[in-house]
């Protein structure tokens, strides 16, 4: 398209809810939108993905069929709600429309529009990795991975934020490498120049922010807090998305619960901002993440993250440069040993914060994300376009 490179590309956005909304997917959708915005001519941005019958009458069928039938993948009944959205996606003329993850509408117009699909695991990874797919039933679950092959096939790009879903799309889904493209995502804040951190007198700050407690690690976080109690290491541990009912027992006194926090409110932002800047680890050993934007919200405070080297937490996480990677099945002990040696060294923890803050800046920032990807979807319209 000799004429795109000329002009702001023709867009269309379209996610899984509506993209403008902080609530949908935490709101990445919408900081996505607001940094690709400023790049092309967006035409349109769907915010009423489905009709309002689609999901309802979708839970009713699946509750009769025992929790086996998964409307979102039956390409009749989704395909009969998406009619007037690709209809209207149709109407916009884009080059390219960008689709967050949105695979249960994608695959319904696969092949008659030009989409970037944009998601951060696959669908077979998914399933496999993630405890709360294993109820669904053998063929919903391969409708759905082969749903995810036919939207892939026939879109422009699939745009994956690690090496681990960029991995799974190749291997387990068939993508040509030519046509993967692995960019970090941001945070989903607003970005701003902060000082690097330095660990100073008072108490050692541990912040933990999830909120489905066990998957996330919630147990191995309190029982670092308490362990390196135990080993004379005067810590504080504030838990942001979750209340105390999802620990057993009393709760120990350098412990303490926030419960969900709502990033939409002025009053939530203002708190997680505090949070943040009282910090001096963010701690988040999750057993299962295709990403985790929260470390990216760390690097942007500039506090090392500890996790385990999972999913696509080894692509947000620098191990050894921005934060502390350990392997699945580490204990809260052996999390306590690496603390112990940053108390020990300030002058690496002071080098890690400083590590976090330039990779918040120069990579996890969605205003690098947009310009990278607009220059990976013009570079493949420009090759797809017949030789003149």
């Amino acid at each position: 398209m000799s004429d795109a490179v000329a002009r702001p590309l023709r867009a269309a956005f379209i996610a899984n809810g509506d993209p403008r909304d902080l609530r949908t997917w935490s709101g990445t959708p919408r900081h996505m939108l607001e940094a690709i915005e400023k790049r092309v001519d967006m035409r349109l941005v769907v915010q009423s993905l489905w009709p309002a019958w689609y999901r309802p009458l979708g839970r009713a069928l699946k509750l009769l069929s025992g929790r086996r039938f998964e409307y979102s993948w039956s390409a009749c009944f989704s395909g009969i709600a998406a009619r007037r959205t690709i209809r209207r996606l149709e109407a916009a003329k884009p080059d390219v429309v960008f689709a967050v993850a949105l695979t249960d509408m994608a695959y319904l117009f696969a092949g008659s529009l030009p989409v970037v699909y944009i998601t951060d695991a696959v669908i077979p990874d998914l399933l496999e990795y993630y405890e709360m797919f294993q109820a669904i039933s053998p063929t919903a679950k391969r409708r759905a991975a082969e749903a995810e092959r036919e939207a892939f096939e026939a879109a422009l790009l699939l745009h994956v934020p690690s090496a681990w879903a960029a991995r799974s799309a190749i291997e387990k889904q068939g993508v040509p490498a030519d046509r993967v493209v692995e960019i970090a995502w941001g945070a989903n804040m607003p970005f701003q120049a902060r000082a690097p951190r330095t660990l100073g007198a008072g108490p050692l700050r541990l912040l933990f922010v999830g909120t489905h407690w066990d998957r996330k690690g919630g147990p191995v976080a309190l029982d670092l807090a308490a362990e390196l109690t135990r080993r004379g290491i005067d810590c504080r541990l504030d838990v942001v998305g979750c209340t105390a009912d999802v620990a057993p027992g009393s709760t120990a006194a350098n412990v303490t619960f926030h419960g969900f926090v709502d990033k939409g409110t002025q009053a939530g932002t203002t708190m997680l901002d505090t949070l943040y800047a009282e910090a001096n680890l963010f701690v988040l050993p999750t057993l299962a993440e295709a990403y985790g934007i929260v470390f990216a919200e760390a690097a942007h405070h500039g506090l090392p993250s500890l996790a385990y080297a999972t999913g696509g937490v080894t692509s947000v996480v620098k191990d050894g440069e921005t934060g502390i990677l350990l392997p699945l099945g580490a204990t809260a002990a052996d999390f306590a040993d690496q603390v112990e040696a940053l108390v020990q060294s300030p002058e690496r923890y002071a080098a890690l914060s400083r590590a976090a803050l330039a990779d918040a800046r120069e990579r996890l920032n969605w205003d690098v994300w947009a310009e990278r990807l607009e220059r990976a979807v013009v570079a493949r319209i420009g090759q797809t376009q017949p030789a003149h």
